[in-house]
């Protein structure tokens, strides 16, 4: 839960609200068999004080196909997977895992809010390459698009990291 005081004109009434969130994660696995699955997340929020009312948040929901231990397709709402920073984007991401010691991901679709504006329907396109080496270390290469009719953006990324720790990240 959150506590909100918003500022006011002197003179005027101070409006407080009591903000509630909840958080939601729903995984379904092996449907139909051990390569399909289903992932959602998502946040709900209240408003406990003053008028009452409620919004959401929709950050994920995926299908996770893998039709082979080298391939694998994931379709939906989806966190995109590379070091330029967090987007999101409805579409589609392929994993190719058989390109040993290379691990390149190929993704793209539509920027999902709030990410993008209501109304602005910016396309994303990106490729994101990693190669293990010396053990636990990692090193991550990243390309993203941004473009819709006016404006092309592209955004370059690197990253050094041990699991958990990123030694070095350049965008």
């Amino acid at each position: 839960w959150a506590r909100e005081n918003r500022t006011l004109p002197v003179g005027e009434t101070v409006e407080t609200n009591l903000f509630l969130y909840e958080y939601f994660r729903l995984n379904v696995v092996n449907i139909g068999g051990q390569q399909l699955a289903l992932h959602t997340q998502g946040r709900v929020r209240w408003n406990r004080l003053g008028e009452e009312q409620w919004d959401g948040r929709f950050y994920q929901g995926y299908f996770d196909w893998k039709p082979t231990k080298s391939i694998d397709f994931r379709a939906g709402r989806q966190f995109l997977p590379n070091d330029v920073g967090f987007w999101q984007m409805d579409g589609v991401r392929i994993n190719l895992n058989f390109l040993e010691p290379l691990s390149p991901s190929i993704y793209g679709g539509m920027a999902a809010p709030p990410w993008s504006l209501v109304g602005d329907k910016k396309g994303v396109f990106g490729v994101d390459i990693g190669r293990r080496m010396f053990g636990a270390f990692q090193t991550r290469a990243s390309v993203l698009e941004l473009f819709n009719q006016d404006s092309v953006r592209t955004i370059l990324g690197l990253r050094l990291e041990i699991p958990g720790t990123s030694i070095f990240d350049v965008h």
